[in-house]
């Protein structure tokens, strides 16, 4: 069918090689529960003020047969400026030219295991989870795009629509912390420097005098007098048309020659400071904050590409907040941060010149390689029931500190040299069991070392 050939002005529903397409005539309000039966949207319009809030209004909403519904427009100019923020352009092409698109976005959607948004879910976090499976559905990587228009002087295809312009470098310390979680790998594309107060892009840099800030400064050239060596500002040579030293009298003529201008000194017309160099502030166009340099923060904007355990993501979002549950839970009795453990090793060490007994740190470790094939929400989980193992060999002044998931240290504390040796046999023996059990003998390389403070 030829979209062209629809000459009625109210919304339709066409079927075409199986395929329900709402085709948009009207600029009435779409109705959300109508739009979420169909396939595939297409929006025969051009006037930007109406398709903004409707693509908006369907990439805001919680249902992914919503947020990930494939969307075209049948207008070039409409195409052109929705920043290609939408998933193609048709014309009044036949819809037989996005039938194989669509099939396969269809097929991708029809992956994502049912889920609903935890009531705790954040902001960011949602929206995350959106543009994780927006990024696996379309098989593509996010990238920042260049704008006049945007805060930051960046936007985000498909984030535009989530995420307020204000609040993106909110939403890009969310991607920040997803990359750490191994969700996404980054490509930078630029370091932009923002105002301290508003984050905006848009920087009016100036000079200042460095005494009383003020902008009223003038730039002049020193000059050299190679005769008498005398060095001062252009305007104590000047005398008419003429430089003459007031050192020696001496008329300049040739530069290079009888002179030179080294430098530039810079006069102050406000409180006549000089000095050989300015200062130079940002001051915000937004919001008018001056910044000094230093002030000035400073953004990664990067292009974003889901890696293999991003798009496990995509498929199955519940297991991000598993994981963040877990994470939450990880921390047990007897647990330090790694930093802390330093700063308490290093102490108790220093109390061992006046005991008996002595104190020992142990660390424990095993090869990466062993848990490579787990997925974060798996990892926290063996991670956790790690920690609850160690935890049975310990007393109740001894402490443990986790640096990550394969590597561990124990401080024991007032303890005998033959309590550790047994304890690093019985370390061995069972870490050993539990690798074994749990990974098919897997080559581990554990690794149980004590040092004496």
């Amino acid at each position: 069918m030829i979209l062209k050939n629809l000459e009625t002005t109210s919304d339709i529903i066409v079927n075409e090689y199986d395929i329900d397409f709402h085709i948009v005539n009207s600029q009435s309000d779409i109705s959300l529960q109508a739009m979420s039966s169909c396939d595939a949207i297409i929006f025969r319009s051009d006037y930007i003020n109406y398709l903004k809030p409707q693509i908006q209004k369907l990439r805001k909403s919680d249902n992914p047969a919503l947020y990930l519904k494939p969307i075209y427009v049948s207008s070039k100019r409409a195409f052109l400026r929705l920043d290609k923020n939408v998933d193609g352009y048709l014309g009044d092409s036949e819809l037989e030219g996005i039938v194989n698109e669509v099939k396969d976005l269809i097929a991708r959607v029809k992956l994502m295991k049912s889920f609903t948004f935890p009531k705790d879910a954040s902001f960011h976090q949602r929206n995350f989870i959106k543009l994780s499976q927006f990024l696996f559905t379309r098989d593509e990587k996010l990238e920042a795009n260049r704008s006049r228009r945007a805060h930051m002087g960046y936007y985000y295809k498909f984030i535009d629509y989530l995420v307020p312009d204000l609040e993106l470098h909110q939403f890009l310390d969310e991607i920040e912390r997803m990359k750490e979680r191994g969700y996404i790998t980054t490509e930078l594309v630029e370091k932009v420097s923002l105002c301290k107060s508003c984050s905006s892009s848009y920087l009016h840099f100036i000079e200042t005098c460095h005494k009383c800030k003020s902008v009223d400064i003038e730039g002049e050239s020193l000059i050299h007098h190679f005769r008498c060596a005398y060095i001062g500002p252009e305007t104590d040579f000047k005398q008419g048309d003429d430089l003459i030293c007031p050192k020696c009298d001496k008329t300049l003529r040739h530069i290079g020659v009888d002179y030179d201008k080294p430098s530039e000194i810079i006069n102050c017309n406000s409180c006549n400071h000089q000095s050989q160099q300015s200062s130079i502030i940002a001051n915000c166009v937004d919001c008018g904050c001056s910044n000094e340099l230093s002030k000035l923060h400073t953004k990664s904007m990067y292009n974003v590409l889901l890696t293999e355990q991003g798009k496990n993501l995509a498929i199955n979002p519940h297991s991000l907040f598993v994981e963040i549950e877990l994470s939450k839970q990880e921390k047990i009795e007897l647990e330090i941060e790694p930093d802390l453990f330093v700063l308490l090793s290093g102490q108790e060490a220093h109390k061992q010149y006046t005991r008996k007994m002595g104190s020992y740190v142990i660390d424990i470790n095993y090869s990466p390689t062993t848990i490579e094939r787990l997925t974060a929400t798996e990892t926290a989980t063996f991670k956790l029931e790690f920690k609850k193992i160690l935890i049975n060999y310990l007393d109740d002044i001894d402490l443990f500190c986790t640096i990550d998931a394969t590597n561990y240290r124990l401080l024991l504390v007032s303890k005998q040299q033959s309590y550790i040796d047994d304890m690093v046999k019985t370390l061995e023996y069972n870490i050993n069991k539990v690798l074994n059990d749990n990974f098919n003998d897997p080559v581990h390389e554990l690794q149980v070392n004590p040092t004496k403070l």
